[in-house]
């Protein structure tokens, strides 16, 4: 192998070393390293069919596992979840005329920042995202 064909390669190597170090780094790379902490205030916003509606919810956590307070239009309601690195999850069950209906909501945290998908039993799913209260 010529000279600068090595010079090139340990080049190259050192960039990606270098760059490779800077995105471990991160603050996005160490809160996954770390684990992402969402207790407290959220401000979180479903798109329906009939616009948007808001909820202000309040997380607690115990390592991977959430308890969910959801204040809203309808009152008050307190769920479970799960937090699997970025991924959330969480759960609620609400007494309707209708009968009792779980909403399932699935999304990805990032920093400050949350969004995903809520399965709203027959209804279908809905799109959601929420930022923190601060």
């Amino acid at each position: 192998m010529k000279f600068k064909t090595k010079v090139t390669i340990f080049g190259i190597a050192v960039i990606l070393t270098f760059v490779s170090f800077n995105l471990m780094t991160s603050p996005a790379a160490i809160d996954l390293m770390k684990g992402v902490d969402v207790a407290g205030g959220w401000e979180l916003t479903v798109q329906t069919r009939r616009g948007e509606m808001s909820w202000e919810d309040h997380f607690k956590q115990d390592g991977e596992y959430l308890t969910v307070i959801m204040k809203g239009p309808r009152g008050e309601i307190e769920g479970k979840g799960i937090l699997n690195g970025t991924e959330i999850e969480w759960t609620v069950k609400r007494t309707t005329r209708r009968g009792e209906m779980i909403a399932t909501y699935t999304g990805i945290v990032i920093e400050d920042s949350m969004a995903g998908k809520v399965q709203m039993g027959r209804l279908g799913a809905l799109e959601w995202k929420a930022t923190r209260i601060i």
